[in-house]
């Protein structure tokens, strides 16, 4: 996999350009998360840019930007240096502390989407509004769906074939 890990300069960037368009209430979540930047492990897809940058912790999970897709996620970790769990979900930060805001109130985790696979060629999103009966959406390209679209979950099909 050609990859160009994203430096730490880079990262400050996206963070204060994302900062500047928090709300107060995920702003307020994101001064009690947040920590210096530092490289932690997710094998194998962080091999090759040694590991990706984590900016913070909250309990035993983590916000970290995931460099090969161009966005932030939230991972479980089982041991500190080291993501537990793989997500490649395109957001920008200000939409993760939102949606990790809103797990922090319901409970209720933000949908993600999962570690690419060769044999997934289309992927599948249940996608809930506020008060809305889920529906199923199918989704060419991860990227046309985020967590601002309040995705409850993701499941990886085979495309039709």
């Amino acid at each position: 996999m050609d990859w160009e890990p994203c430096s730490e300069a880079e990262l400050e960037k996206l963070i204060a350009d994302s900062v500047a368009a928090m709300h107060a209430p995920a702003r307020s979540l994101w001064d009690l998360v947040r920590i210096q930047p530092a490289k932690w492990q997710l094998h194998p897809w962080g091999d090759g840019g040694d590991g990706f940058w984590v900016v913070g912790i909250l309990g035993q999970q983590v916000v970290w930007y995931n460099d090969i897709e161009d966005g932030f996620n939230v991972s479980r970790y089982e041991a500190l240096g080291v993501i537990a769990e793989y997500w490649c979900n395109k957001d920008e930060l200000h939409h993760t502390m939102a949606a990790l805001l809103q797990q922090v109130q319901t409970g209720e985790a933000p949908g993600r989407f999962g570690p690419p696979s060769s044999d997934n060629l289309t992927q599948h999103a249940v996608v809930s509004g506020v008060g809305e009966t889920c529906k199923r959406v199918q989704c060419a390209a991860a990227n046309q769906v985020n967590t601002s679209d309040r995705i409850s979950s993701v499941v990886m099909k085979p495309a039709p074939g």
